[in-house]
């Protein structure tokens, strides 16, 4: 479950809850994050989340050039200082392409 508040036109505020539950494990997971789109060329989206009694970091970035759109996040700044302390480190690397006739003006 999640809510976005639009500040301006190029920030917002997100926030999500997320419950998992089996038999053997339960977590509820907090995030909260801000939005900040540049010139529609770039974007930076910094987070913070509430892991069980964990705090994780993350940030995710994406930039524009045309229709190609390259992205990258990386989650839990924390565990790579010590390991042994991780959350579940995620580096994630991706290419999208925009097409023309989608975009709505």
């Amino acid at each position: 479950m999640g809510a976005e508040f639009r500040l301006l036109k190029n920030l917002d505020f997100g926030a999500m809850y997320a419950h998992y539950a089996s038999p053997y494990y339960k977590r509820d997971t907090y995030a909260f994050s801000a939005n900040l789109g540049i010139r529609n060329a770039l974007s930076l989206s910094p987070t913070m989340m509430f892991v069980g009694g964990d705090t994780v970091w993350a940030c995710a970035a994406a930039f524009r050039f045309g229709p190609l759109q390259f992205h990258m996040a990386i989650n839990d700044f924390g565990g790579i200082a010590t390991p042994a302390d991780a959350q579940g480190i995620g580096i994630q690397m991706g290419m999208s392409y925009i097409f023309p006739f989608s975009y709505i003006k």
